[in-house]
């Protein structure tokens, strides 16, 4: 019981934590990460072209984390609807959010080693070959395991 309270309290700590940071506001060094990995692509409906935010000055970026940190931060619907058509925006506030979201799980070993779908530097390749392995291991020692049995019996 008294292991079962330790566990619950850490992941009551963790889920603060974890609370504090997706609260926090995003910075600019976050945005530019951000920005340094896309490459301009067609226009979307809103007629604004990655480039646009690329080589915006500084100031132009904050203006741009203050809306964002606005309508992240809110439990009000209605104020999403200020980026639902803000395609360019909106999906680089969509990676802001997708990257802390990763930076959080990964930083606070939130999940499984297992898990390794859907992860930076993993693929569900590796969970296969993980599981053909323990099958040819188990398949290898069930062989031992009856080539002994045989030899005990002469």
């Amino acid at each position: 019981m008294r292991d079962k309270s330790r566990r619950h309290f850490r992941w009551k700590k963790v889920r603060r934590m974890a609370q504090l940071l997706l609260d926090a506001p995003f910075s600019v060094y976050e945005l530019k990460l951000v920005l340094s990995s896309l490459k301009d692509s067609a226009l979307g409906i809103d007629g604004i072209p990655y480039s646009f935010l690329i080589n915006a000055p500084d100031q132009i970026l904050s203006y741009y984390l203050d809306t964002v940190d606005s309508v992240v931060n809110t439990d009000d619907l209605a104020a999403y609807q200020q980026i639902a058509l803000s395609s360019v925006l909106a999906k680089i506030a969509g990676y802001l959010v997708k990257n802390r979201l990763e930076w959080i799980a990964e930083s606070r070993s939130l999940l499984v080693n297992c898990q390794n779908g859907f992860r930076k530097g993993r693929s569900t390749i590796d969970s296969l070959s993980i599981f053909t392995l323990n099958i040819r291991v188990s398949f290898f020692q069930e062989q031992a395991s009856q080539a002994e049995d045989a030899s005990e019996a002469k």
